[in-house]
């Protein structure tokens, strides 16, 4: 046999080289399971020092009442949170209720978000991009305060994240023979998703932007539209019943007025870098960087239109319809586009020559969103005091094991709509025993989200030996101080907090 040429010779070794090479940069199931295996560890680190909040009270009251209750709970209020309410039903049902079990769930579905980036990354870019996606993702003060939220938000990442997955693939499988049954699968995750959280169905129109985009851009065959256009349509009157049914609860966002929600600085730092300005100034400066080399790429229009258009058109809708109908915009209703911006970051990241600057300016990152990330697990990361003030109750009543206690709930400084109840609601144990003196009916009883109170009397005093006053102010309730006074109780034992105080009133 003749020896090959060389020029024969050179181009098979060339071909193998870039057959290694694109195996090497493709990311595999492993990088995938180990980041999120990383990203779990982060998440559930300290997860239960926080103290229980008034939104996570929430979650645990509605939670924990019984199917017929919340069913009739969403017929009036938060029929938005309704499927994620309904989960958490179940799971506190197989595993009880502690601030732990609360969060958990939550950093289970972050670190599930950061395995279906790396996945969804990877199939658009290079492997070190994704691991860069991925690594920014799990640092970024939003992804982190979701993950220890007892709320349906880093379940959002997650959806997202799958939506996007199915809307790639169905772009990509057009033409062939299961094309349609791709966009069948694009479809009823949009349908859940928009079931677990309806701002959700901002990314549906998100995509269609990028549709758009890429079609202009004559990225894309006229079929693909009109395949995507053929399961929106439908699975959007699928979901008009539910959209007017929450729409008629829409009075419940009238705190949202009252917030900063609308103004530039929530905008540009508390959407993905909360109370982190730094990392928001090198965040964002980053992620414009890398929406640029994206679209000066050829390559990267898909991943250009995509990631704008996650983080870009949501936003802008909720702001639209806050100027013009009724305020909605809140920065962790659009948690869902974390992963984008983690996406434009890592771009830019990527693209610096010099490994060891690469380097750095992860570290830089990684360095300046630490502190949100001990901040967010310290006691008094989400701004409640509940853990302390319950702990603090429960060493004084320790002292007077043989005295019968009553309790009398004040008002929480900045919601509301609620009581200093969300203390019990959070850390029951130290009341289990204590006669709750002005609950008027249960929030179950109700069937609202929230209880009802009524005055103190005095015949509510008879048999009780001491009377907590726990509330952002004891002088919220003075007609309630006045008939403590007249009982014959003075105060005992008291303890300022962050935003509340208690104070013990005895014979």
């Amino acid at each position: 046999m003749c020896p090959a040429p060389p020029v024969t010779v050179m181009f098979t070794l060339r071909q193998y080289a870039d057959e290694v090479s694109a195996r090497a940069s493709t990311v595999s199931w492993r990088d995938a399971v180990v980041l999120g295996s990383i990203a779990l560890i982060w998440c559930l680190a300290f997860s239960w020092v926080p103290s229980v909040w008034y939104d996570e009270a929430a979650t645990v009251l509605a939670s924990t009442r019984t199917w017929a209750d919340l069913v009739r709970m969403l017929g009036t209020v938060d029929l938005v949170h309704g499927v994620y309410y309904g989960f958490m039903h179940v799971w506190f049902t197989l595993v009880g209720y502690t601030p732990f079990t609360l969060r958990f769930p939550s950093a289970v579905f972050a670190a599930l978000a950061v395995v279906g980036t790396v996945r969804l990354v990877g199939s658009l870019a290079s492997r070190r991009v994704a691991i860069l996606s991925a690594v920014v993702l799990i640092v970024l003060p939003r992804f982190t305060l979701a993950a220890v939220e007892g709320r349906s938000y880093s379940l959002t990442m997650l959806l997202g994240v799958l939506m996007t997955i199915a809307f790639v693939r169905a772009i990509r499988s057009a033409g062939k023979r299961w094309g349609l049954r791709a966009w069948d699968i694009y479809a009823l995750l949009a349908i859940l998703a928009s079931l677990v959280f309806l701002y959700l169905a901002l990314l549906v129109v998100a995509h269609l932007v990028a549709l758009l985009w890429l079609r202009a851009r004559g990225r894309l065959s006229p079929g693909i539209l009109g395949g995507f256009l053929w399961r929106a349509i439908p699975s959007a009157v699928l979901l008009l019943p539910f959209v007017l049914a929450a729409a008629g609860q829409a009075s419940q966002l009238a705190w949202v007025a009252s917030r900063d929600g609308g103004t530039f600085a929530a905008l540009l730092v508390a959407e993905f870098f909360p109370s982190n300005v730094p990392l928001a100034i090198l965040g964002w400066a980053l992620a414009v960087a890398g929406a640029v080399l994206l679209l000066r790429r050829p390559a990267g229009a898909m991943g250009a239109a995509l990631a704008i258009s996650t983080i870009a058109v949501p936003v802008l809708v909720l702001v639209l319809v806050s100027v013009t109908v009724l305020p909605t915009f809140v920065p962790r209703y659009v948690t869902f586009a974390t992963p984008a911006m983690a996406v434009l970051i890592a771009v830019a990241i990527d693209a610096i020559p010099v490994r060891i600057v690469r380097f750095a300016s992860l570290a830089l990152v990684v360095a300046l969103a630490l502190p949100s990330w001990i901040v967010q697990r310290t006691p008094l990361g989400k701004g409640s005091d509940a853990a302390a003030v319950a702990a603090y109750v429960e060493t004084v009543d320790a002292r007077h094991p043989s005295e019968s206690v009553g309790i009398v709930w004040g008002d929480l400084a900045r919601f509301p709509d609620g009581t200093a109840r969300i203390v019990q609601y959070g850390y029951p144990t130290p009341f289990a025993q204590m006669s709750d003196l002005t609950l008027a009916t249960s929030a179950a009883e109700a069937g609202t989200l929230w209880e009802t109170t009524r005055p103190l009397t005095i015949d509510d005093l008879d048999g009780i030996d001491a009377v907590w006053v726990i509330g952002s102010s004891r002088d919220a309730r003075p007609d309630d101080l006045r008939l403590l006074a007249l009982g014959g109780f003075t105060a005992a034992d008291q303890k300022s907090f962050y935003e509340l105080e208690a104070v013990r009133f005895a014979r």
